[in-house]
This record gives structure tokens, sequence and C-alpha cells, in this order.
């Protein structure tokens, strides 16, 4: 082993806790912790509120169904876009199949 290693090596032993405590200090499990639960928290919620506005959409375009019109002919008495029109179809046939 080259000299200059046992010095580094000494040096390491000698400071060993000081640099394993600034390590452990940069790293704060609790903010970690906390922060992915807001992100996770904010990711449901969006998705929450995304799916109740797909859900209440489907259920007029049922009230319009049940009055007669297609689906489609009701889709586009509420203007639908393309996305929400898929959207409502995809959330219509698997709630309808689950029923």
């Amino acid at each position: 082993m080259n000299p200059e290693n046992y010095k580094i090596e000494e040096y390491f032993k000698k400071y060993r806790a000081e640099v394993i405590g600034m390590c452990l200090a940069e790293y704060d499990e609790e903010e970690h912790i906390s922060s992915e639960k807001e992100i996770s928290f904010k990711k449901g919620k969006s998705e929450g509120i995304t799916e109740g506005e797909i859900q209440s959409k489907a259920n007029l375009i049922q009230r319009l169904m049940n009055e007669g019109m297609s689906f489609e002919e009701s889709c586009r008495h509420l203007r639908l876009t393309d996305e929400e029109f898929k959207e409502c179809k995809t959330y219509m046939d698997k709630h309808k199949k689950s029923k």
C-alpha cells in the first residue's frame, strides 16, 4: 500500500464521526417524507377532481340518453371535446359492466 494512503486512512478514522454526521445532516428524512406526502396528496387530489368531472359529464350524458338521445348526440349537445368524449365513453363502459 502507498504511504500516502495511510495518511488518508488515518484522517478518515480520526474524523469519521464528523463526516458521517455531516452526511446525515444533509439528508433530512422527515422533510423528505413530508415532501413526498405533499406531492402524493396533490396528485391524488388532482386525479380525484378529474375523475369527478368525468363522472359528472357521464351522468349528464346518461340523463340525455334516458331522454332518447344517442351517446354521440349527447356529447355534441354538451359540446364535449374529443378527449372528453373518449374519457366519458371509457368511464361509462367501465361502470356499465361493473353494475
